[in-house]
């Protein structure tokens, strides 16, 4: 599941708007990724870096996030257009200067963010690149970037701010066990995500008005019955519309997007999950029996079946009868 998320996240970055009737949404998925320090949150931002999928940025200055003018009009593009088109791969929030997470959080939402020039340029000026443009005229200028973000950290904040970087991004909570920090709690098939985003460069979902209308009933339905503010509506919605988009265009059952659900919505709600409990939980077919379930992972059945009483406790699976188990249903 988290490995799955982590990868439409990489595959979105370069894609269009979703059209939604004459509408539009970024179709950019975004991850908050929450992790204790020390279980390998740093070597999977190294992994994505090394497959050239995505870039972390480490010089947080006004011009290298936004770039500039000069007074002769020419354009200094910003350090992040190396990440156009691309993802953004950030290892802390807290590590952003405070003059600065206002900017990056409204390129994480509009793609766009405004800054400031300390003169009026003499003329409007453009620049449009594939996945990047700039705009400046009298005192202000606009920069545009299509890129997803995945932001990791040991940390969830509680300010205003923290709540606008979450809203922002499908929230993963991962805890680790000995068994998980044996086998590493990320998976992620990185070789065909280069050619699937060549593939799908000029690809533009569309969804009806009644589609839309579709995927927001059920998440009403959903969240009423957990009890979840309606304030997460629009943000859910749009999520499970996204890993949709990228479903239908890489040739995939768009409704089996709405298996994501109930850990976008863990999420929400600060539950974590150990790798291992997220294997289990997608590993069961039907009725499982427990010594299958062991089997598979290569774990004790001792160590199964603790994992499965947490799971039953978070109100992912059921117990059929004696030691077989299946998914619970939405």
């Amino acid at each position: 599941m988290f490995d799955d998320i982590i990868r439409y996240c990489l595959i979105s970055s370069p894609l269009k708007p979703i059209r939604i009737a004459d509408s539009e949404i970024r179709a950019q998925i975004n991850i908050l990724l929450n992790a204790p320090f020390g279980t390998g949150k740093t070597h999977l931002i190294e992994q994505i870096e090394k497959h050239r999928l995505g870039f972390r940025i480490m010089n947080w200055t006004e011009v290298a996030l936004l770039g500039s003018i000069r007074k002769d009009g020419e354009i200094v593009p910003p350090m992040s257009i190396v990440c156009a088109g691309k993802t953004v791969l950030i290892d802390e929030f807290q590590s952003v200067p405070a003059k600065l997470r206002l900017p990056l959080l409204s390129l994480m939402e509009e793609q766009r963010a405004e800054r400031m020039l300390n003169f009026k340029v003499p003329q409007p000026i453009r620049y449009d690149s594939k996945y990047w443009s700039v705009f400046a005229q009298e005192g202000y200028m606009t920069f545009k970037i299509r890129s997803s973000y995945i932001v990791a950290t040991s940390k969830v904040g509680t300010t205003h701010l923290d709540r606008m970087l979450q809203s922002r991004c499908i929230q993963l909570n991962i805890q680790v066990g000995y068994e998980d920090m044996k086998r590493g709690y990320s998976d992620i098939k990185f070789d065909d995500i280069i050619e699937l985003r060549n593939e799908l460069d000029n690809e533009q979902g569309y969804f009806k008005k009644s589609e839309w209308e579709d995927v927001r009933d059920t998440v009403i339905e959903e969240l009423r019955s957990r009890e979840i503010s309606p304030n997460y509506v629009y943000r859910v919605s749009a999520d499970i519309l996204r890993i949709m988009n990228i479903k239908m265009l890489i040739g995939e059952d768009p409704d089996e997007a709405w298996k994501y659900l109930d850990f976008i919505l863990h999420g929400i709600l600060g539950s974590s999950f150990t790798p291992l409990e997220v294997k289990i939980y997608q590993s069961l077919n039907g009725r499982t029996p427990l010594k299958e379930i062991a089997s598979s992972l290569n774990i004790s059945k001792e160590y199964s079946k603790l994992l499965i009483e947490r799971l039953i406790e978070k109100g992912l699976i059921k117990e059929v009868k004696k030691n077989v188990f299946t998914r619970q249903t939405r």
